[in-house]
């Protein structure tokens, strides 16, 4: 089910700001949810479940595994601090609603990103995602 509009949603890649080093570029481009971990137990079905993020200078748009989300962006040199971003309202269940609910709690504060080998990681408190 759609329902029309954007909504504001759990705190959504609102990123504090660009660093001198960083250059913002390094990380700029279309990225994948490959492999992510929540607690230390896998997350499941991100071969079929699409979570994305495209980084393009100060703004982030994706797909939340549902939702398709669009915030303004910032980045230091090994951190990102999420703030509020808008999204799309269609409804979710299943695996899809679930990881949905698992990539807005990475976002709901400061993650710490790498990258290795053309693969971002970005890491919080409690999960590790990454992207490629």
């Amino acid at each position: 089910m759609y329902v029309a509009g954007v909504r504001r949603v759990l705190p959504l890649l609102v990123l504090a700001s660009v660093a001198a080093g960083c250059g913002g570029s390094s990380l700029g481009g279309d990225w994948r949810a490959t492999h992510a971990t929540v607690d230390g137990v896998e997350v499941t079905g991100l071969d079929t479940v699409v979570v994305t993020m495209e980084i393009d200078g100060d703004r982030i748009t994706g797909s939340s595994g549902c939702n398709e989300y669009d915030t303004a962006a910032g980045i230091d040199a090994s951190t990102i601090t999420f703030g509020e971003g808008a999204a799309t309202e269609m409804f979710c269940d299943g695996r899809q609603g679930e990881i949905e609910a698992l990539f807005y709690a990475l976002t709901s504060g400061a993650a710490e990103w790498s990258l290795d080998g053309g693969k971002l990681t970005l890491t919080s408190s409690t999960s590790e995602w990454v992207f490629e």
